[in-house]
């Protein structure tokens, strides 16, 4: 047991093994105990001189003990050297009693030049009689880390190192302290709950009537359920800030900007253009705490995919479109291996969505072939085989799926040229020839059944450029240059005055296009950019070539590691890109498509 007092005026404690009443020298001196009473959390004991002459008191205090057994306890006497005025005295301790433990407290006095104590009678008290903490009430009745709260009632103290508060099994910080009101701070949790609070004195205990709410955000719902492009969300829940810098929210690990917030509700604004379609759940985070939704959120976009074909992979085919349906000639099953040269011919049908094997192109195997369709005909000229460069022409009849050889290029070998249409005419652009890269520019009338070779293009010879028409001109985009790794300028032709005419250097944002797609009414180009993990994938970008500036981005295309396409084509108002390979060299099989809003 532990024994403070608060009269500090020159103190002494005399500590008794054994004493006994028969041992305290009773002389004309008398002293009788006369009271204990309790105040916050100490104890006042009070006494009384009977007989007194005060000028022979050399010290005064109280002996307290709790056994009777006279040889066992080793007694505490609090004592005081205080000049006395009155023969009325009283002396104050820390109540840390037990409360199990039965107590006797007993006056006594030193007089001058003896060594005896004179005792008076003995007054006990039980540890649980002291002075009893109450809680009444406590405000607010939730909150977060750092919020204060008030706690009502009565005896606490006014020394903060004698009383503990917890919330739950979490100590707080104790701010203030009275004996009838503590200010604490809500401390660190690691989940939200409903806790009691629980105040410790020595060994009382006191708990809360009611928990207090150890907030957390909780989300309850989220509108809407799905979005593409910038979309505002509205989440309900609880336990939100209603400071916006304080809610961390992410949409599947993705962060979103909080507009506005409250305890209840949160507006946010989610960038989905640069993420991939796909389920992912909302977090909201609040001082460390974490929630998440029940249900995901969808992220969408113009892209969906519309097939995935079986088999060997395809790289470097032939491709052509007719009406609905693109046509896939000849490729490679195996990346830069001969032994992977084919002569399959492969049909995807967009309606259906499914990949059909046609009967083989009579040509042979090829990769690297050139196509290009003109109403419903298809045309392959050239590409390469394992002997070397090929110069042959041919002509697919969809309606009665059957292959026609026409009179061979009038250009010779040809390879891995952009071959595409434009007002009745099939166009040759670029590739090379059997003395490598060439800027020869063809045209094919199939009226005719002419060839004609256009003013060769005015720029560096290159190979993996890109062309669109954009109102009525041909604008090609980017490649990689013989005298530079890129290519980095945009040059156009007028298909009326046959000129070519340099542009302007592409735009740093467009840097290396992988593809470029137009319909009647729009040109868009095909990037790579590094999403907010640092991941690159394939983002689709309306582009207007004549003033060089993305217009706006349009989606990721929704497949993971994709680094090279084995095709793509514009079909009427939609765009189509598939197979290729994967950043592990592996094949890809998956086909999208994307198509415009209305």
């Amino acid at each position: 047991m532990k024994v403070g007092y608060l009269l500090k005026v020159c103190p002494f404690l005399l500590l008794l093994s054994g004493c006994t009443d028969e041992e305290a020298v009773r002389g004309p001196l008398r002293v009788r105990t006369t009271g204990i009473s309790f105040q916050g959390d100490s104890i006042i004991f009070s006494a009384e001189l009977e007989n007194a002459d005060l000028s022979l008191i050399d010290s005064y205090g109280f002996y307290i003990r709790t056994d009777t057994a006279r040889s066992t306890y080793r007694a505490r006497f609090v004592a005081y050297t205080k000049p006395l005025a009155y023969k009325n005295f009283e002396g104050k301790v820390f109540s840390d009693f037990l409360d199990d433990t039965t107590y006797y407290v007993r006056a006594a006095i030193l007089t001058k030049g003896s060594d005896d104590l004179i005792y008076g009678n003995a007054l006990s008290f039980d540890g649980q009689a002291k002075a009893v903490m109450t809680i009444e009430d406590f405000q607010p009745r939730t909150g977060v880390r750092g919020d204060l709260v008030k706690i009502y009632g009565s005896n606490f103290s006014n020394n903060v190192q004698k009383i503990q508060v917890y919330f739950g099994h979490f100590p707080a910080r104790i701010v203030s302290a009275s004996p009838d009101r503590l200010v604490v701070e809500v401390p660190q949790y690691d989940v939200a709950s409903h806790v009691p609070i629980r105040i410790k004195k020595f060994q009382q205990e006191v708990f809360t009537s009611e928990p207090f709410f150890l907030a957390g955000p909780e989300i309850e719902s989220f509108s809407p359920a799905r979005g593409t492009g910038k979309t505002i969300i509205t989440v309900q829940g609880s336990g939100f800030s209603p400071y916006p810098w304080r809610n961390i929210v992410k949409v599947g690990g993705y962060a979103a900007t909080v507009l506005t917030s409250d305890p209840t509700q949160l507006t946010i604004e989610l960038d989905a253009i640069n993420i991939r379609p796909g389920q992912y759940d909302i977090s909201v985070e609040v001082d460390e705490m974490t929630a998440v939704s029940a249900s995901p959120f969808e992220v969408y976009n113009n892209w969906n995919e519309v097939a995935v074909r079986e088999g060997n992979g395809i790289v470097h085919p032939a491709s052509f479109s007719i009406n609905n349906v693109i046509y896939l000639v000849g490729g490679s099953s195996l990346w830069l291996n001969q032994s992977g040269y084919h002569d399959e011919v492969w049909a995807l049908d967009l309606e259906r969505g499914q990949w059909q094997r046609k009967p083989d192109f009579p040509g042979g195997i090829r990769v690297n072939g050139i196509g290009f369709s003109i109403g419903t005909r298809g045309y392959v000229v050239g590409g390469t085989n394992k002997s070397g460069g090929l110069s042959d022409f041919w002509e697919y009849n969809a309606s009665l799926d059957t292959w026609t050889q026409r009179p061979a290029f009038p250009g010779g070998v040809r390879r891995a040229s952009i071959g595409f249409s434009h007002d009745g005419k099939g166009y040759i652009l670029f590739g090379a020839d059997e003395w490598g890269l060439t800027n020869e520019f063809w045209s094919y009338d199939p009226a005719g059944n002419e060839w004609t070779r256009l003013p060769d293009f005015a720029g560096h010879t290159r190979q993996d450029a890109h062309v669109v028409i954009h109102k009525g001109k041909l604008y090609v985009v980017g490649g990689q240059d013989i005298s530079r790794p890129f290519a980095m300028d945009i040059w156009r032709y007028d298909f009326s005055t046959q000129e070519w005419e340099f542009v302007d250097y592409i735009d740093k944002n467009i840097l290396y296009p992988i593809a470029a797609f137009y319909t009647p009414d729009k040109a868009c180009v095909l990037n790579y950019r590094r999403d907010s993990f640092g991941k690159e994938q394939m983002l689709l970008f309306e582009y207007d070539p004549e003033t060089n500036i993305l217009i706006k981005a349009l989606g990721p295309v929704p497949s993971d590691y994709l680094v090279s396409i084995g095709f793509y084509r514009t079909i009427g108002s939609s765009l189509v890109l598939g197979l290729g390979y994967l950043r592990n060299s592996e094949f890809n099989y998956g086909t999208w498509q994307y198509t415009f809003d209305e």
